[in-house]
């Protein structure tokens, strides 16, 4: 969230203690100068001289407002970004909380709400802004948090919220909405099922590095209980699954989520799940991170009522306000393969969308092999694989990087590789290392990108160069050389570029993938074979490989314009090569 400028005096003096010392010392100033003292004991106190002297010292520095301060609280949590905690700004925090509400038939008056993962009460605050400063005193608001002294924040966050509305808040109130435990292993709540859930649950992988297994010692009853959702448990998607639980049939929840959720193959589980459990699912997307990072966030709003599902993308968290109408004015999404949201920016886009998935050509896994580049697997193989000193076994390797962006041209290996299966150990080999086929890296093939936003291909004519496996590698079933200039055109065409997109669901602009899978699923125009000559000759100038495509899917003049103006409005950065852009195919 960030630390104002306001408040980094007491940060900078906060960090001179340990990381839990300097929590509560500054809790305990906190609830001096904030709550007017700690009545009853009910707030953080300091555990010994030490910390009354650190929080004496902290109270001069702390700032007017009390939202500074906790973000300071907040931002000295120890390895907190490695336990999957992100703290989420104040005003994201509300906008999504009143965008939620809006999803439940349940009257705000009466409705109760959680926060499963309530960490320092930001979304505990937005509910409780919702629901009416009386949610605190009649018991309407609850908040689970691990972290007993996050837990102690929640609390008096809520305290100064409900004042700051207006209440008389009881601390004994503030108190009881808050508990500490664990949601996902022994929740501590019973009785009737929540109307209104809003949480950023934390986001940790439980399942690949025995460092991380570490810091969940609960990880076997986790995969006990959710296990059946895909081998990959992460927390965030098991506090999605219990969510199905803890929201009541007539209530909604909104989830603050990586924006991988929305395509990752390992969540589909996850994803089918919730279209069982919730009619009306809508999936927003911001281009902009929500918390300085470089990941991208998703909002994912569940709820009762019609059948309905819309994936809309906003600039950022402002555009919340304006939510309703956008989801209103999109064009109708759809459910793609393994449960994968699919959103369209236009009814063109859907409709193209149908035309290609329809069109009765084969999948491109009919006519050619496509196979993943090497895994130089634990670093013991990578150092002695990778760039080797010059002899017979070393051959010139590939990366990603060495495709040029726009497709077409591949820049001069710049590594190699010691390629001799036989130098691999088991040890290696058992942990993931692998030097393929021989016969992937001995042919002519095309080349593409494996972690890129779209397609980007080119044709290794020589079938003399291995790829790490940030590189598909594409062989012609037949041995056709001009079978694979014709799929190199039809893979950095707009058609299939955008057909791509559409298909995979894929928002992300940090790692997004083209996944094996789905390159293999890729259709390909009808009778293929017959257009093959016309679509290798128009490599690789851009327009010609536009307009050959366009006819050997049967896409008329009017449809290819159209086709380019949603292609350029998605990939900008290729406006250049359509520059000045065509007003009817005959320009193209």
């Amino acid at each position: 969230m960030g630390v104002p400028a306001e408040s980094r005096p007491l940060l900078a003096a906060a960090r001179g203690a340990p990381a839990d010392r300097a929590r509560r010392a500054l809790l305990a100033a906190m609830a001096d100068i904030f709550a007017g003292g700690t009545p009853g004991g009910l707030f953080a106190r300091a555990a010994d001289d030490a910390e009354e002297d650190l929080a004496g010292h902290l109270r001069p520095l702390l700032p007017a407002a009390p939202d500074a301060a906790f973000a300071v609280f907040d931002d000295l949590g120890a390895d907190r970004h490695r336990r999957g905690d992100f703290a989420t700004p104040l005003d994201v925090a509300a906008r999504l909380c009143v965008q939620g509400a809006r999803r439940m038939e349940v009257p705000a008056g009466r409705a109760r709400a959680i926060d499963p993962a309530c960490g320092s009460g930001v979304f505990l605050a937005g509910l409780l802004a919702v629901l009416g400063p009386d949610a605190l005193s009649t018991g309407r608001l609850r908040g689970i948090e691990r972290d007993p002294l996050a837990a102690e924040a929640a609390r008096l966050r809520l305290f100064l919220a409900a004042r700051a509305a207006g209440a008389a808040p009881d601390p004994a109130a503030a108190r009881a909405a808050v508990v500490t435990g664990d949601t996902l292993l022994d929740p501590p709540v019973s009785g009737a099922p929540f109307d209104l859930m809003a949480t950023n649950p934390p986001y940790v992988a439980a399942y690949s590095r025995g460092s991380e297994r570490a810091r969940f010692p609960g990880v076997a009853r986790l995969r006990a209980r959710f296990g059946d959702f895909g081998g990959r448990l992460n927390l965030f998607t098991c506090f999605l699954l219990a969510a199905r639980d803890l929201v009541g049939p007539d209530g909604a929840a909104v989830f603050l989520l990586p924006d991988a959720f929305a395509t990752g193959a390992s969540y589909a589980p996850v994803r089918e799940a919730l279209r069982a459990r919730f009619t009306r699912l809508d999936f927003v997307v911001f281009r902009s991170a929500l918390f300085g990072a470089t990941v991208r966030s998703l909002a994912l709003f569940a709820g009762p009522g019609p059948p309905r599902l819309r994936v809309v993308t906003l600039r950022g968290a402002a555009d919340l306000a304006d939510l309703a109408p956008r989801l209103a004015a999109a064009p109708r999404s759809e459910w793609g393969p393994r449960a994968t949201p699919l959103g369209f920016a236009s009814d063109f886009e859907r409709e193209l969308h149908h035309r290609l998935r329809g069109a009765g050509g084969p999948a491109i896994d009919d006519l050619f092999l496509v196979r993943d580049g090497v895994n130089p697997g634990p670093r013991t193989a990578r150092d002695r694989i990778l760039d080797p000193p010059p002899g017979p076994l070393a051959r010139p390797l590939i990366e990603g990087q060495d495709i040029d962006p726009a497709g077409y041209r591949l820049r001069s290996p710049r590594r190699t590789i010691l390629y001799d299966p036989g130098v691999l150990a088991r040890s290696e080999r058992r942990a993931g290392a692998s030097l393929r086929d021989p016969e992937v890296f001995c042919s002519p093939k095309v080349v593409s990108r494996q972690t890129a936003d779209t397609l980007v291909a080119a044709v290794d004519a020589a079938g003399d160069l291995v790829a790490l496996n940030s590189v598909h590698c594409t062989r012609s079933r037949r041995g056709d050389s001009v079978e694979l200039s014709a799929l190199c055109a039809v893979l950095n065409s707009p058609l299939l570029r955008l057909f791509n997109a559409l298909d995979g669901g894929e928002t992300r602009e940090v790692l997004p993938q083209v996944h094996i899978a789905r390159l293999r699923r890729l259709p390909l125009p009808p009778a293929f074979e017959g257009h093959a000559a016309r679509l290798a000759a128009a490599v690789p100038d851009p327009r010609a490989v536009h307009r050959e495509v366009c006819a050997a899917f049967g896409l008329d003049g009017p449809e290819a314009v159209a086709l380019l103006s949603a292609y350029l409005a998605r990939y900008p950065r290729f406006e250049r090569e359509f520059h000045p852009l065509p007003t009817d195919q005959r320009s193209v």
